[in-house]
């Protein structure tokens, strides 16, 4: 059985996974941690110096290299290879 601790552990190594498998750029992946530990638009925005606007442009950048069409489907992807990681730990 998963452990939800432990996939929530992964999740910052599943970005990093996820960002170097879909070639996405060091500020995507950085997106991606961000969205993985629960920040909105507006925060990311604030945290990288960027609009929101801009960071909405880039989420979306995003979704077309990964192959989804939503931060949900995104946030699947990202939980689905943090909980690979957990069953088959390096």
């Amino acid at each position: 059985m998963t452990n939800v601790i432990d996939v929530a552990r992964n999740t910052c190594e599943a970005a990093d996974i996820i960002g170097s498998r879909y070639e996405l750029i060091e500020t995507e992946i950085e997106m991606l941690h961000m969205l993985a530990t629960g920040h909105r638009v507006a925060t990311m925005a604030e945290a990288l110096y960027l609009a929101r606007g801009t960071i909405r442009n880039r989420l979306s950048f995003m979704y077309v290299k990964v192959g989804v069409q939503t931060q949900t489907e995104l946030m699947i992807l990202l939980h689905r290879t943090a909980a690979e990681l957990t069953q088959n730990p390096a």
